[in-house]
């Protein structure tokens, strides 16, 4: 530890806050990303009860989930210039350019042909000089306008694509909002002009955008580079940036597509409930599931390819979140290499520091939000296309045919680099006391399995895969590598769970990766609508994820054991809710 390592250190562990707060560490930011859930009830409120409820009641949530209250701020002051009437017929989102607002209309009129959605875009006006016209850039969005029936439908784009607004860049749009012209598909909607403006002040940071990108995707590089010297090293070229870890995902499986010699994508182990939607609802003709990634599943796959069966491309989290298990990526590898498919792999669990795995992979997608930022204040993603794949060069034209620098709100990406200034260093202290706490749990009465790749039946993968730096390799001040900072913990029944997390007092709900130690219900938060098929594929209702932060480890590991003091594994408390571990709840 040193000095400019403490204020990202908590002095002590992090306490459960009220329904709708944001957990954020180090404080000073005025942008969160993680919703407190601090009980059980909570989380069961949160999908429960009005979108109108969860707008009185939600302060800060994780930005898929929800439309946070900067955006909706920007919205209504958006709809004013639009001289649209808040009678609550229409409703919008907002995205950070025209090319996401098309996307949201067309995702619309896949369930809804009949709706028209029209097609907002504030931007800056033509006439305004050179000065003026680049803040105003910063500044500009678009935004799709709908029906508020089809509400549903635009929400599920804005969860399952990653590409809204951030609210960085909504509290600095709302400031010149007014200097914005506007221009519609919709030739009827009457537009406010804009205010005539000969000068505006120079944000500081403004005259730092490019400098600063490129700042997080060298780190990014660095971070990635395989340590073998016969190996290409990453550099910020191979590395383009998202507004999430989703977005990501998503312009990689459209990318990959269009370049495949044949539309079959396979997701091969478990994979995030979100990825599967995009692989199954994007481009692919034909999608081919392994929920687990078992040795059976393996053979199974290389079965149908010796068959003559072709596939584009395959999908994997190594680690998988939740269960923390870590797929064959050499046999993966080699299969791709004989039928010729790429492997994009969602390293997120990971973080680029304990596992060297751009050897094996054609396409790299990571979430920034998590131990990359750490600090749960922003989001980002990223994509590297590996310069040693044999498809490097189809997959960087495709993609960047329809990239665009602007998707990335340059506010965020400067928190981007602020935060990740100590990534190895807490990725270290991380990778530690989760161990710890994985020891503590392992063998304990009311524990029925801890997921954890210490204790999985993959660790011998994992180890041949973990980065062993040495003298001469690549990566640049490599730290020792670990068994990460996530795990999951299924309890003996579903009212121990309950006790557990309701008496747990540390930060409880969204997100992963964050500098202080954060639990949550997994299945609730991410298969609460589709609870009975998890179920079926071995993930209980009552599963709890810990990401294990920063604090000192015996604080932490007093808190838990002093939630797990106050569970009666014999019976639940009254009125608890849930299954027990194997049941389906119908």
């Amino acid at each position: 530890m040193t000095s400019d390592t403490l204020p990202v250190l908590p002095p002590k562990r992090l306490e459960e806050q009220p329904f709708g707060t944001a957990y954020v560490y180090p404080y000073d930011s005025q942008h969160g990303v993680s919703i407190s859930m601090p009980n059980w009830k909570s989380m069961i409120d949160y999908f429960e009860e009005s979108d109108q409820w969860r707008d009185d009641h939600i302060e800060w949530c994780y930005p898929r989930f929800f439309v946070n209250r900067p955006i909706r701020k920007l919205a209504q002051a958006a709809f004013e210039r639009l001289t649209i009437a808040n009678d609550g017929s229409m409703a919008c989102l907002l995205f950070p350019t025209v090319t996401f607002a098309r996307d949201c209309a067309r995702y619309i009129a896949k369930e809804h042909p009949e709706v028209t959605v029209e097609i907002v875009q504030f931007r800056s006006p033509g006439d305004r000089n050179e000065s003026v016209a680049r803040v105003l850039s910063f500044a500009g969005f678009a935004m799709a306008v709908f029906p508020n029936e089809v509400k549903r439908s635009a929400m599920m784009f804005w969860s399952y694509v990653g590409g809204g607004l951030t609210t960085r860049h909504a509290s600095f749009a709302i400031d010149y909002l007014d200097y914005l012209e506007a221009t519609s598909s919709n030739k009827r909607i009457e537009i406010v002009p804009p205010k005539p403006v000969s000068s505006l002040s120079t944000p500081s940071w403004v005259l730092d955008v490019d400098a600063t990108a490129m700042h997080v995707r060298s780190t990014i590089a660095k971070l990635s580079t395989p340590e073998s010297p016969s190996l290409p090293a990453i550099t910020a070229e191979h590395v383009a940036l998202y507004p999430t870890g989703m977005s990501a995902i998503t312009h990689a499986s459209e990318a990959i597509q269009a370049v495949a010699a044949t539309s079959t994508v396979v997701a091969f182990g478990w994979i995030y409930d979100e990825t599967i939607h995009n692989l199954k609802n994007g481009p692919w003709e034909k999608f081919i599931g392994y929920k687990r990634g078992t040795e059976q599943d393996l053979q199974d796959l290389t079965r149908r390819l010796r068959a003559g069966e072709r596939i584009g491309a395959l999908f994997c989290e190594v680690p998988s979140n939740v269960f923390l298990s870590v797929m064959p990526l050499q046999r993966l590898r080699a299969l791709a290499d004989e039928y010729q498919f790429v492997i994009a792999c969602d390293d997120t669990v990971n973080g680029f520091i304990n596992l060297d795995l751009m050897p094996y992979v054609d396409v790299m997608l990571t979430s920034l939000t998590k131990i990359f930022s750490g600090a749960s204040d922003v989001t980002g993603g990223s994509l590297i296309v590996n310069p040693a794949s044999r498809h490097y060069s189809a997959l960087q034209s495709a993609l960047q045919a329809r990239y665009e620098t602007s998707i990335v709100f340059p506010l965020d990406v400067q928190a981007l680099q602020r935060n990740s200034r100590h990534v190895r260093w807490r990725a270290q202290r991380c990778n530690a006391n989760a161990l710890a706490v994985a020891r503590m749990l392992h063998d304990h009465p009311l524990v029925e399995r801890l997921n954890y790749p210490f204790y999985d039946e993959s660790l011998a993968v994992y180890h041949s895969l973990m980065r062993q730096p040495k003298e001469g390799g690549q990566s640049e001040g490599a730290v020792a590598a670990g068994y990460g900072m996530v795990m999951s913990v299924v309890f003996r029944n579903a009212a121990i769970a309950q006790q557990f997390y309701d008496t747990l007092n540390m930060p409880k709900g969204s997100s992963f990766g964050t500098n202080f130690t954060i639990a949550v219900p997994f299945a609730l938060l991410v298969h609460y609508f589709n609870r009975p098929q998890v179920a079926a594929h071995g993930l209980p209702e009552h599963i709890i994820r810990i990401s294990v932060g920063l604090e000192d480890v015996e604080d932490i590991k007093a808190a838990i054991q002093e939630a797990l003091a106050k569970c009666d594994g014999k019976k639940g408390r009254p009125g608890a809710r849930g299954v027990k571990l194997g049941e389906t709840k119908l």
